[in-house]
């Protein structure tokens, strides 16, 4: 049924009022994509004025709807509606793009309402379907709107992200193709043609439909079906201009990404028009009032780790410590979520999976996608592990490092580190994995050596508030503590230690138990060295190991790692030792790994006590 006249001037005044706010923030600042923003007003004032349920006092309320503007480049646009809701100022929109201010260049947590960090493209469809995942697993009256771009469309992410949330069924979410047919470079289809895009979704089990994305008529009745709709999720494909609205700016392919003059502002505006009897407030029927709504406090676990959970005598695998730790502590809180790869019988995360069904999510193998849905997941006040092998969480590199930056409370367990693994070969082995966590700001690096470590790192995991990774070898291992041991963050521990130690040995996780064998064959021939396991790799107590070198008067530090030579243990002992004089000696691997028995890979590759023994020799003669 069409709308009513009056009712459709009045939303087409608020576009072109939208419009307006876009182009004088992006003039102001000097910077920008207004002409992104303009292709997409129609359909996101009519989403946010007439759609989606936001508290009128709080727009992070659990409880309202949630929105991700995927498309980040956007973000001026909703910026404007923002303000033109009222949950924005006057004086604070012209802070656009300035230091400090809330309003960044590309949506962030600074500002009320944003779930997700946006800007790299292809991720929002996957933080969206997390989110919508456990509001419909939770039999939640909520829904999850994502708007993305057509050139967003080339990310392989968002076709993770279609099958996963196609295959779930996730009726729940709600998503916006703005197909305004002009990317960065050139026009969508000489970049890669992506038509015909309802079917595709439609293939991957969603209902869609295909609209003119400035006809409020069609933009009204497609959100009446996505509100019927109740079996699959919803892609609105939205035809649209970029620069819709002005002449000069309309399909202009050079005009992405430039911001009008202060004359092109005043000549667009005057294309622009704005009913005088505008009335936003009789418009407006997304706001509610939800109520009041307590803080989340952080996760915390009574668990006593005893002789009774495993056999000091029996060597273990990190990775099974750790399915052992995930399933009995994920007993202890509805909060903790876990997701997976395709590897959960490898990580050992299907013990959580086979007690806790209804909080775990399979993702199959599209890692990018994996972690996005975490930080998703997390986005709705859950704790979300994501489990797979390190090596492939590399290639999600992004995905992590845009989580960790929107603050999620989500963590990474990466099993089948190192050469250690074995005959399964380089392709297989994260040797890199230490160096790329440990550069992302406030991230928390842990790296257990036995079962004890192991367990107890998880709880440690599973409480931290904000992003962690933790490593875990395959092989088995002695156990090295006992169950009351404790693992503070950013601690180690000393395993091998005399009153005449003539250097100290950093290790960590599995080759932790070559650098005991060293050390006593060190020993047997007159040399004692001080044993360290490193089972924090961030934070780390630079202060501590310093003045532990020092009161020793030692000249030497080997550290000794299953990880190459950059950005591991290594690296964090140049840092923490650096001016002091002490001389750091690397013993890690270098070059390409192969395939052989975890033994042979050890020795060639000089990370075995053998190694380690010759090194330590030959340095201190």
């Amino acid at each position: 049924m069409p709308l009513e006249p009056q009712l459709k001037q009045q939303l087409e005044s608020l576009a072109h009022l939208i419009r307006r706010d876009s182009i004088d923030l992006t003039t102001q600042s000097g910077s920008g994509h207004p002409t992104t923003c303009m292709s997409a007003a129609d359909i996101m004032s009519w989403v946010f004025f007439r759609e989606i349920r936001l508290d009128q006092h709080n727009l992070d309320h659990p409880l309202a709807d949630k929105y991700i503007f995927s498309k980040g480049h956007a973000a001026p646009l909703l910026y404007a509606l923002m303000y033109r809701l009222g949950y924005l100022e006057a004086d604070e929109l012209k802070s656009f793009r300035e230091i400090g201010s809330r309003l960044e260049g590309h949506p962030t947590l600074r500002l009320p309402g944003v779930v997700a960090a946006t800007g790299s493209l292809g991720q929002g469809l996957s933080v969206a379907a997390g989110m919508a995942e456990v509001y419909q697993r939770e039999g939640r009256d909520q829904k999850v709107y994502v708007l993305m771009g057509d050139g967003e469309i080339n990310e392989g992410q968002v076709w993770e992200a279609a099958m996963l949330a196609g295959s779930r069924k996730l009726s729940n979410l709600i998503g916006i193709v703005d197909r305004n047919r002009i990317q960065q470079s050139n026009f969508c289809d000489q970049i890669v043609d992506a038509e015909p895009l309802d079917e595709k979704f439609r293939s991957f089990g969603w209902e869609t439909v295909r609209i003119n994305g400035h006809d409020f008529d069609a933009i009204a009745e497609a959100f009446a079906k996505a509100r019927a709709n109740t079996d699959k999720p919803f892609m609105i494909v939205a035809d649209t201009e970029k620069g819709y609205g002005v002449s000069f700016l309309s399909g202009q392919l050079k005009r992405h990404g430039v911001a009008l003059s202060a004359a092109e502002k005043e000549q667009a505006y005057a294309e622009l028009p704005v009913a005088d009897d505008l009335d936003i407030a009789a418009l407006t029927q997304s706001r509610k009032d939800f109520g009041p709504v307590a803080e989340l406090q952080p996760v915390r676990l009574s668990y006593s780790l005893s002789s009774a959970d495993f056999d000091p005598a029996k060597k273990y695998a990190a990775r099974a410590a750790y399915g052992d730790a995930l399933k009995k502590l994920g007993g202890l809180s509805e909060r903790i979520w876990v997701l997976d790869g395709d590897t959960s019988n490898s990580t050992y995360s299907d013990r959580f999976a086979g007690a806790y069904p209804d909080r775990h999510l399979e993702c199959g193998i599209a890692e990018q996608n994996l972690v996005s849905a975490a930080v998703g997941v997390a986005a709705t006040g859950k704790v979300a592990v994501s489990n797979s092998f390190a090596r492939f969480f590399e290639r999600a590199y992004d995905q992590i490092e845009m989580g960790a930056y929107s603050q999620a409370n989500f963590k990474i367990v990466g099993s089948h580190v190192g050469i250690s693994i074995g005959e399964d070969g380089a392709s297989q082995m994260a040797m890199a994995d230490c160096g790329f966590m440990r550069a992302i700001p406030d991230a928390v690096v842990l790296s257990p050596s036995d079962y004890v470590s192991a367990f107890k790192l998880t709880q440690a995991l599973l409480e931290h508030e904000g992003f962690c990774y933790m490593r875990t070898f395959r092989g088995a291992a002695s156990v090295l503590y006992s169950a009351d041991e404790s693992f503070p963050l950013g601690d180690y521990k000393v395993l091998r230690q005399s009153e005449s130690d003539a250097a100290v040995v950093l290790a960590t996780g599995y080759v932790v138990h070559e650098a005991l064998k060293a050390a006593d064959k060190l020993a047997e021939s007159g040399l004692n060295v001080r044993v360290i396991d490193v089972y924090s790799l961030k934070p780390f107590n630079n202060d501590k190991l310093r003045a532990e070198c020092e009161s020793l008067g030692i000249k030497h530090v080997f550290t000794l790692e299953d990880h190459y030579a950059t950005g591991g243990l290594g690296d964090l002992a140049l840092d923490a030792l650096n001016g002091s004089g002490i001389r750091v000696e690397k013993v890690a691997v270098q070059g390409w790994p192969e395939s052989g028995s975890p033994e042979a890979l050890l020795a060639k590759y000089g990370i075995d006590a053998a190694a380690l023994y010759a090194r330590v020799k030959q340095v201190l003669s």
